[in-house]
């Protein structure tokens, strides 16, 4: 209602007038500020620019929230928000209301903070010196360099950037200042500090960033002053009477007559609900906006065009139904003339007949017309007589009363006035009144009487036109009787004394009444007279009507006689009319007959289209929405945003037709999601042109193109193959536009980009991998007036703008770079292949190759179609046209209907072609399908390529790469001669095995597998029963099964730490454990322990068990065996023999497997580099033609000059170790696809995997894995191939040499036991060859190796904690490193023929030369297989190892099987069959865990014991999991039951759930497993074993039966609990205990609170009391339980239950991964504790299953 601010002031007193005061704010209506604010709105568009804001509540907030700030001296703003939230137009009107200047850096191609710094020199001295405000406005894409967010800081902190200005150029800027400064009081130190004072004051810096940007945060970590000394404000959502006032604007423009009352609500509803869909998706208020605006384009162009075409349809069927029913008038005009022409004829005759009787009847009447003229001239002259008579009478009196009138007329009116005015009249002048009023038949004679009379206005003209025939007998007698009685009152001498005006009305009374006594005596003259007129009247008339029968006799006579020959004339020209209308009539009826398959179908689609019109509203919502969100999707994830759209928008009513069946089939079509957006934005012939122009004819490209053509926002293509690029130029260049292509990297680009803005050009800009912030005042439309003419600003040029200029972005990046203040400006238009448009063109490929003339004739006949169906709807639509555009009758219009009839002609003759074409088509079809099944399995093979990104972002490829091989494979020599139909046949599976083999070289060794698994499941899924692909991959553990099986058991024969994978299996696939018969346990017993298991199946097993089956079966109970069995599995499938690639030399890479244009990547790992075998095979065959640049981060200008210098001279060129300028590989691509180069050009790339590299040079590059190969043979013999060459070992004595093999080997084992993580190191260390490079200096600087006497103190000590070492973080690493230092580098190693002397390993001796060959040939005896025991590890780590591998390829299965995208959108169908079993799941757990829902701990008191508290709180951690998982599933399954909205956070746990995680509101109460299914599962298991824990510590009896530790969701908790419970009780410090183990609890310490452990896991040995550990066998398993195990806390002085030197430390893990240490333990051994550490022994929780 009110507001406090400064706007409210007038002009005089805002901060143009007082930029160094701080204003005061006014308290003011808030309905006066609108209205300020609205003027100064409509003032700065006037004078400025277009804001077009909306000033709904928040805006205006956040515009007093801005100007409040900028009010005070020094006021800056860091404005926070989404694209479109009005942070710009906002500021820029509250710095026009307050007169600030708004300036903001023109940021051009290569703006850098120099750039900014020299702004900065030019807006400083304005703001410091001059004292103008000014508001420096500095947005998230100006802000791409940090060095220039660092400056801003500066500024904001203290008002100065840090060496800005030279100190000679302060002098001149800073002397106006001396003056100001004076009047200031000389407050500062300086000039110098009064100019920074001033800046700060009078330069107001806005900042406008995106939280969304991914260095928002880092920016404002690292620039503190972007929020201590900014006011920051938040503008974030809109209020949901705000989001509604944006479209409710937008539609009020809208006639009603367009778009009816009753949608208007509902339509706003559902625009904010479509938004409100995608918000979570990235949706910002800026393309709110634009959806809104994009809403109403189309719904107003499809308006006009629906209405456009019905008015078409309606006037042609309208012309039609005219032409019908002339048709029938003129049928039934034909048949009354037929009975017309019979009749005419009896007519003519009657008419002969008439004519003769009507001439008699003529004659008699001339006859008596001659008596009646003679009677006639008798009576005329008697009444001439009489009447000379009446006249003569009448002539004496007739003047007399004719002076009278005239006397009367010359009365005045004063006279006439001045009688009425008399009270009481002279007897006279009443006498003459009265005989006036007594003619005129007036018998009332009173004075009142008289005197109205006078008053009448027409009282003299009733007088003159009185009729004396009006006067009768009585009247005359009365007036004679007054006459004779007042004789002297009608005298008029005496009269006129009296009055003049009564004298006159006495003469008229006498005259009167003379007249009348003269007509009285002529009435029997008059009455004979008028009696004698009446007859002779009659005898006139009687003459008149004998005359006119005559005339009319005569005149019938001659009727009749032209009536004879009229009909006469008649019947012949009826003759003639019959003839003509009954032609006119056969060709309209042919017409119409022709017209009445299309009049059927207009009234059909007049119908629909009637209907469409009031569905208009919602399709153009669902069109709109499209344009806006999801034109970067994926075909799924479109699908299913569109279908939820469809249904919103249905429930609103919106897609209602309601024009009849048409409208009805098409609101069904709606309800099941049928709106194509294809159908309703295009018609078929632009389709057709554009598949002309080269769009692939695939759904996907053609919704593309349309959002291409239709979109206000420019677009960014994404289009990894540039076909998408190669339409829509040839489409513009069809438009006739100015179109111009460059390049982004392009010298020239700001050029062409100002001329194609000045002179209105279509720019299409390729290689667009991110947005400049050059093009951004153009993305947003910022056009600027300057007079009447708009101008952008380009760089630091403003530019007229023209209206024409279009601006495409193009690029081949699948995953450009673009920041989120930018994002929201353009329309991401996602050009990616389908798996149906990819089929296509393969099969188009094939039917090339294999039969060209079939494709051809394929080619031609398309073609002819297109351009047939493109006439046919050019013929129909002029054939509308033409027909409603026709005026009068259609029928009369000869040339209408000619034309009409040659339109319909061609037409038919068209369609009758289309016809013949279709059957010739599916001719064709049918020999093109022989080829289809290689297009299918080639298109499948396509789409696995691009599935391999999702388990490493280097294995990227592209199309052409992909059709290139695919071409090899058609032309392959080995199917050469083979008949057509084998041909067929064997293409599929020798295409399998070319892809596989060409990918399988750029595929790292550890995820071939992986990759044929994928191979062989989607191109062999016969090899697949329902169900076990997902049993084998673990997506059924993810999302839970229905199937309630019974619990199954463990045969006999098989480890019981096998049940939970035999329960997964028999309760998945029960039928299949019936199959094998596992209680058989002598046919099975040999299987078990058999060492290749996958082939050694029982003969009992049925021949129906599929492989796929035993593969199950080796996954549950032999799954260290899986690896092999997945491998034997594929390689029968694929029909190959190896997964690793044929071995491909340099020379075949350079000459036959690339080419100039593709560059050849090499991804390395360590240990492996190529780049020398390739410079030794260069300067064999490109002597001097060779060059090689290690990059690094001052190389890159070097690098593009060689590559330049190369690609011209056709020379070879290696840059190395790409990972290392990871951000230049894009300039770098961009450079190399702009080379014309020569054909003997190579560009060699090296690079390790690195996540972040360009996807575009991965998919344009030949990628080959170059790995080290594994094993301490081949990483000894690279050693001493590089670091330990020749010249290196021989340049000592002897045991130099043999020091050197003895660090080279020590090095190598360090690497090689990395293969055996975590059970060989924890996790992985870099050993680098830079390792292996200063041990050997410090070997070599240990001295002493002269005498034989090396300081081994020195070298453990470097390498243990500097080399080595420094890089190990972990103390279970650390001991072992050092049990590794203390065996090699000793006395021993170098003597070990010496008494105590040691060797490398056994047989291993050390030569005693120092002769390079000897070593490298003691290295070439070593196995090329390493056993565990080489490192000290246990038999059976080879199991782990394998097992370890199979799981990483289901794991990679898993991720390749999960699509990210669809994933992470709301589809309820996928929710509900994937979700479900989860629901249900989770419902039975839960329900077994309502004992602990049920508990209600005791408060603690001051007795309750730690480990009490510890289990209340576990209790409570419990439910507070139980509540938590409770309210994400219920929430889940309420959205799935359609009873509740998806929230953001339902969203979230859904989506996290679909990918096969666990929610992250889940894992931060309790980690747990990474498989949802799994994790419920042993949530749910720690909740049931909670009950009792809390049972047992309630009644105090915990500590004394053997614990699980893994029952517990926080084991180290308890654990604490007890050190602290045994601290109480022993009155001691906490830190002062350790934690002792024992076999057998009389061992404990007697002084400690005992407790047993059992269901421990141990790895690496066997425990048995009481010698402890022990060695295992190859057989054993991974993981060996132990015997409950006895702990206590004790003090650390007290020694331990065993004797160090004959026990070994063994640390205990919370899981086998071994990331979290519980404790460290020592437990008795045989041996020394070396070797136990080095079989990395160590103890883990058991699991709940």
């Amino acid at each position: 209602e009110v507001a406090f601010t400064s706007l409210l002031l007038p002009s005089s007193e805002r901060v143009a007038a007082k930029p160094d005061k701080t204003l005061t704010l006014a308290r003011g209506p808030i309905v006066d500020l609108q209205t300020v604010v609205a003027a100064g709105l409509k003032a700065y568009e006037r004078e400025v620019k277009e804001l077009n804001l909306v000033l709904f509540p928040e805006a205006l907030a956040d515009l007093i929230h801005m100007e409040r700030i900028l009010s005070k001296p020094g006021g800056n703003l860091l404005m926070v928000g989404e694209s479109g939230a009005g942070r710009r137009s906002l500021l820029s009107l509250a710095c026009h209301l307050h007169g600030i200047e708004l300036l903001t850096p023109a940021t051009t191609r290569g703006y850098s903070v120099a750039s900014f710094r020299a702004e900065l020199k030019t807006i400083l001295p304005r703001a410091g010196v001059q004292g103008i405000p000014l508001c420096l406005f500095i947005e998230d894409h100006q802000m791409r360099d940090e060095a220039l967010v660092e400056c801003v800081n500066s500024l904001l902190a203290a008002g100065e950037v840090p060496g800005l200005f030279e100190p000679q150029e302060l002098e001149p800027i800073l002397s106006p200042l001396k003056e100001e400064m004076g009047k200031a009081g000389f407050t500062h130190r300086s000039i110098f500090d009064f100019f920074v004072s001033r800046v700060s004051s009078y330069l107001h810096v806005a900042l406008s960033m995106n939280p969304n940007n991914p260095s928002f945060l880092m920016r404002c970590e690292s620039n503190p002053a972007l929020y201590t000394k900014c006011s920051m404000l938040w503008m974030g959502a809109w209020s949901a009477a705000s989001m509604n006032t944006l479209p409710e604007n937008i539609i009020a423009d809208v006639e009603e007559e367009r778009l009816p009352n009753y949608q208007r609500a509902p339509l706003v509803k559902q625009l904010v609900a479509v938004h409100k869909t995608h918000e979570a998706r990235g949706a910002t208020p800026r393309m709110y906006v634009f959806f809104c605006q994009m809403w109403k384009k189309v719904f107003l162009s499809q308006r006009d065009k629906v209405s456009d075409r019905v008015e078409q349809l309606s006037g042609g069927l309208a012309k039609l139904s005219e032409a019908e029913a002339e048709v029938d008038k003129l049928s039934k005009t034909a048949i009354e003339q037929r009975a017309l022409l019979s009749q005419k004829q009896e007519e003519a005759d009657k008419a002969m007949d008439q004519i003769q009787k009507s001439m008699q009847r003529a004659v008699e009447r001339k006859a008596e017309v001659e008596h009646l003229q003679t009677k006639l001239g008798k009576e005329e002259a008697e009444m001439t007589r009489r009447k000379g008579g009446v006249e003569q009478e009448l002539a004496s009196i007739a003047p007399i009363l004719e002076q009278a009138r005239k006397a009367v007329g010359g009365i005045k009116s004063d006279n006439l006035n001045e009688i009425r005015s008399l009270k009481m009249p002279p007897e006279a002048i009443r006498d003459v009144l009265e005989g006036v009023l007594r003619i005129m038949g007036n018998f009332d004679t009173s004075w009142v009487s008289m005197k109205r009379f006078l008053g009448n206005r027409s009282v003299k003209d009733e007088i003159l036109n009185f009729d004396s025939r009006k006067i009768t007998p009585e009247i005359r007698d009365s007036v004679n009787q007054l006459l004779k009685t007042k004789p002297n009152s009608f005298e008029h001498a005496n009269i006129y004394r009296v009055s003049v005006a009564a004298a006159p009305l006495a003469a008229w009374v006498k005259a009167n009444l003379e007249y009348s006594q003269v007509l009285h005596k002529i009435q029997p003259l008059e009455a004979a007279n008028a009696e004698l007129s009446a007859e002779l009247e009659s005898s006139k008339e009687r003459l008149v009507k004998c005359q006119e029968a005559l005339v009319m006799l005569d005149q019938k006579v001659a009727q009749m006689k032209e009536q004879f020959a009229k009909r006469t004339a008649e019947a012949e020209t009826l003759k003639a009319s019959l003839a003509k209308a009954e032609g006119v009539l056969g060709s309209a009826q042919s017409l119409l007959e022709k017209l009445s398959g299309e009049r059927s179908r207009w009234d059909s689609m007049l119908a629909t289209l009637k209907g469409e019109m009031h569905a208009l509203a919602g399709h153009s919502l669902l069109a709109a929405g499209f344009i806006t969100y999801l034109s970067d999707e994926q075909e799924a994830a479109r699908a299913s945003v569109m279908a939820e759209w469809v249904q919103m928008i249905t429930v609103a009513g919106l897609m209602d037709g309601k024009g009849g069946d048409g409208s009805i089939a098409m609101r069904e079509s709606m309800r099941t999601g049928g709106f194509s957006l294809v159908n309703f934005l295009s018609s078929e012939g632009e389709l057709l042109k554009w598949k002309a122009e080269g769009l692939p004819a695939d759904k996907l490209s053609s919704e593309n193109a349309i959002v291409l053509l239709k979109s206000a926002m420019t677009s960014l293509i994404i289009d990894p193959s540039s076909a998408a690029v190669e339409w829509l130029q040839s489409n513009l260049r069809g438009a006739n536009c100015s179109l111009e292509t460059l390049s982004s990297h392009e010298a020239r680009f700001s050029t062409a980009l100002e001329l194609g803005v000045r002179f209105g050009k279509t720019l299409v800009v390729a290689e667009t991998d991110t947005i400049e912030p050059v093009l951004v005042p153009l993305l947003r439309r910022d056009l600027v007036r300057q007079g009447p003419r708009l101008v952008v600003q380009v760089g630091d040029k403003f530019i007229d703008f023209v209206d024409s200029f279009h601006l495409y972005l193009a690029t081949r990046n699948p995953s450009p770079t673009i920041l989120p203040d930018v994002a929201s400006l353009i329309t991401v238009v996602n050009f990616s292949v389908t798996l149906s448009g990819l089929e296509g063109r393969l099969l188009g490929v094939t039917i090339q190759h294999e039969q060209p003339e079939l494709e051809k004739q394929k080619t031609t006949l398309l073609a002819a179609e297109d351009e047939l169906k493109i006439q046919l709807e050019a013929m129909e639509q002029k054939l509308l046209v033409d027909l409603s555009a026709s005026e009068g009758n259609i029928l009369e219009n000869r040339k209408l209907i000619d034309s009409l009839n040659e339109l319909k002609t061609k037409s038919q003759t068209i369609k009758d072609k289309l016809t013949e074409s279709h059957k010739l088509q599916i001719s064709l079809d049918s020999q093109r399908d022989v080829y289809r099944p290689v297009a299918q399995v080639g298109s499948k093979l396509f789409f696995t390529l691009l599935d391999l990104s999702r388990i490493n972002p280097m294995y990227r490829y592209s199309l052409p790469m992909f059709l290139d091989l695919f071409k090899k494979t058609l032309a392959a020599k080995e199917l050469g001669h083979a008949p057509p139909e084998e041909r067929t046949r064997a293409l599929g599976p020798l295409l399998q095995r070319l892809v596989f083999g060409s990918v399988s070289r750029s595929l790292f060794k550890r995820d071939r597998l992986t990759y044929a698994m994928h191979l062989v499941h989607l191109l062999h899924p016969a090899l697949f029963g329902e169900g076990e692909w997902e049993v084998f991959t673990g997506q059924l553990l993810l999302t839970g099964s229905n199937n309630a099986a019974a619990p199954v058991s463990v045969p006999s024969w098989a480890p019981q730490a096998d049940a939970a994978q035999m329960q997964n299996l028999g309760s998945t696939l029960p039928e299949l454990l019936r199959a094998f018969d596992l209680s058989n346990a002598q046919a099975w017993q040999r299987w078990a322990t058999s060492e290749r298991c996958e082939v050694d199946f029982p003969p009992n097993v049925p021949p129906s068990v599929t492989p796929f089956q035993k593969i199950l079966l080796v996954q549950a109970l032999r799954p260290e065996r899986l690896q092999a069995a997945l491998v034997d599995f594929v390689f029968k499938a694929l029909a190959i023999s190896s997964l690793s690639p044929a071995s491909s030399s340099l020379q075949q890479i350079a000459t036959e497997d690339s080419y100039a244009m593709q560059p050849i990547l090499m991804i390395t790992t360590a240990g492996a580099d190529p780049s020398q075998e390739l410079e030794d095979y260069a300067a064999r065959v490109m002597p001097g033609k060779y060059k090689q640049l290690a990059m690094g981060g001052q190389q890159t200008l070097t690098a593009l000059g060689l590559v330049a210098d190369a690609a011209k001279a056709g020379h070879w060129l290696c840059l190395k170790n790409l990972h290392l300028v990871v951000h230049w590989v894009p300039e770098l691509e961009k450079v190399f696809a702009s080379l014309k180069p020569h054909p003997d050009f190579r560009l060699w790339l090296t690079t390790e995997e690195h996540s972040q590299f360009p996807t575009v040079i991965l998919q344009q590059s030949l990628k080959i894995t170059f790995e080290a190969p594994p094993g301490m043979q081949k990483n000894l013999q690279r050693t001493y191939e590089s670091l330990m060459h020749k010249e290196f070992v021989e340049k000592g004595p002897p045991q130099r040499a043999q020091l050197l093999l003895v660090l080279s080997w020590f090095h190598a084992v360090l690497q090689e036991r990395r293969s055996y993580i975590p059970h060989g190191w924890t996790k992985f260390y870099e050993f680098s060859p830079a390792d292996l490079r200063s041990a050997a200096d410090i070997c070599e600087a240990a001295g002493g190796l002269a005498q034989g006497a090396p300081d081994w103190v020195t070298i453990h000590g470097l390498l243990g904690l500097a080399i080595y070492g420094g890089r190990v973080d972990n103390a279970q690493d650390e001991r072992l490193l050092g049990t590794y230092l203390q065996q090699f580098f000793s006395s021993a190693m170098l003597s070990p023929n010496s008494r105590g002397g040691m060797r490398l390993a056994p047989g291993i001796s050390l030569p005693t030369s120092s002769k390079h060959s000897d070593y490298l040939a003691l290295i070439g005896t070593l196995p090329t297989h390493d056993t565990p025991a080489l490192f000290g590890l246990p038999p059976n780590s080879d199991r782990a190892v394998q097992q370890k591998a199979a799981v990483y390829v289901q794991s990679n299965l898993r991720a390749i099987g999960t699509d990210q995208q669809s994933a992470g959108t709301f589809d309820r169908e996928r929710w509900a069959s994937q979700l479900s079993p989860m629901l249900s799941l989770w419902q039975k757990l839960s329900a077994s865990c309502q004992g602990v829902r049920n508990i209600s701990p005791a408060p603690p008191s001051s007795d309750t014991t730690p480990v009490e508290v510890f289990v209340n709180m576990e209790v409570a951690k419990g439910k507070t999991l139980l509540k938590v998982v409770d309210e994400s599933l219920s929430a889940i399954g309420r959205v799935v039951r359609g009873t509740e909205l998806l929230g953001a956070s339902t969203r979230a746990q859904g989506n996290a759930l679909i990918k096969g995680e666990v929610p992250a509101a889940w894992t931060a109460i309790w980690e747990g497993p990474e498989a949802p299914v799994q994790w419920m599962k042993q949530a749910a298991a720690r909740l049931v074993a909670l009950e009792q824990w809390y049972e047992a510590a309630r009644s105090g009896t915990l500590l004394r039966a053997p614990l699980k530790l893994h029952e517990l969701l926080q084991p180290a908790a308890f654990l604490t609990a007890l050190r602290q419970q045994t601290a109480r009780h022993l009155r001691a410090p906490m830190d002062s205990l350790k934690l002792i183990c024992a076999l057998n609890d009389n061992e404990l310490s007697r002084n400690t609170i005992g407790f047993s452990l059992q269901g421990l896991l141990l790895q690496g040995a066997a425990c048995t009391p009481p010698q402890g550990l022990s060695q295992i066998a190859t057989e054993d398993p991974t993981y060996n339980p132990t015997p409950s195990l006895h702990f206590g806390w004790v003090s650390k002085k007290e020694p331990g239950p065993y004797a160090a030197d004959r026990s070994s430390v063994v640390p205990l893990y919370l899981t086998p991964e071994r990331e979290t240490l519980l404790a460290e333990l020592r437990l008795p051994c045989t041996g020394s504790e070396t070797q136990w550490v080095q079989a990395g022994v160590a103890l883990f929780l058991g699991e709940n299953n």
